[in-house]
């Protein structure tokens, strides 16, 4: 891969005021990473035999994976309820949240 790389898109004109080109080379991402993270990602890139560059997408990739995979939970946790047991759960989540108690007791 090239070590130059321009943004944010090759349609943006040199004279766009709101979308000017930049460029910048494997060594520039100390101005947009924290050193801390830097070093990670250069650690990461080193293991790998990645420019640090591709490494930023590989772990940006990988991030934005473990949002998504995070999002599907609630789907993960209702699979296997059937809609009757989910709709009587529902029912009564709704009844503890907004439900007015019952003044009779409960008969066994």
């Amino acid at each position: 891969m090239a070590d130059t790389y321009l943004a944010p898109h090759d349609s943006a004109t040199p004279d766009d005021p709101l979308w000017p080109e930049i460029a910048w080379t494997e060594t520039a991402w100390d101005r947009i990473l924290a050193p801390d993270v830097l070093a990670r990602v250069e650690a990461y890139a080193t293991a790998h035999q990645l420019g640090v560059s591709d490494a930023v997408a590989s772990l940006t990739l990988a991030a934005l994976d473990h949002l998504d995979a995070r999002a599907a939970g609630g789907h993960k946790r209702w699979d296997g309820v059937t809609a009757t047991d989910r709709r009587a759960l529902a029912t009564r989540a709704a009844q503890a949240r907004w439900g007015k108690r019952d003044p009779r007791p409960a008969t066994p």
